[in-house]
């Protein structure tokens, strides 16, 4: 019974993690899964993924990030990204993958913080 009041309370309280999350929910393919992994780290498994559908993916999730910072809405919400295909690993287990993807986003960040671009990541 008291979930409801709390959650609604709550809500009120700016929370970037929830808005990137509504973001990922709003703007994937609905047979994409969402795991969040801890802290500000969300992991996607998108099934039949290829090249193409993975740039898709990312350009929706970077339009409607775009659109919240625009609106106003605080706080505005920067996130980093990467990708391991499975075409490209095939004899990858999943934990390999997912490895790979993580091995990809650390380079990501190290490459971004590198050049002195902005911190794009929640």
């Amino acid at each position: 019974m008291l979930k409801q009041p709390k959650r609604l309370f709550l809500r009120q309280i700016p929370d970037p993690i929830s808005d990137f999350a509504d973001i990922l929910i709003t703007a994937l393919p609905s047979d994409c899964v969402i795991f969040r992994r801890g802290g500000d780290e969300f992991t996607v498994l998108v099934l039949d993924a290829d090249r193409d559908k993975m740039d898709g993916c990312i350009l929706k999730i970077s339009a409607a990030a775009e659109a919240h910072n625009l609106s106003g809405e605080k706080p505005e919400i920067y996130f980093a990204f990467s990708y391991a295909l499975s075409a490209d690993y095939p004899a990858f287990s999943r934990e390999e993958l997912l490895k790979k993807a993580d091995e990809k986003m650390y380079h990501n960040k190290s490459e971004r913080y590198r050049q002195n671009a902005p911190d794009y990541h929640l």
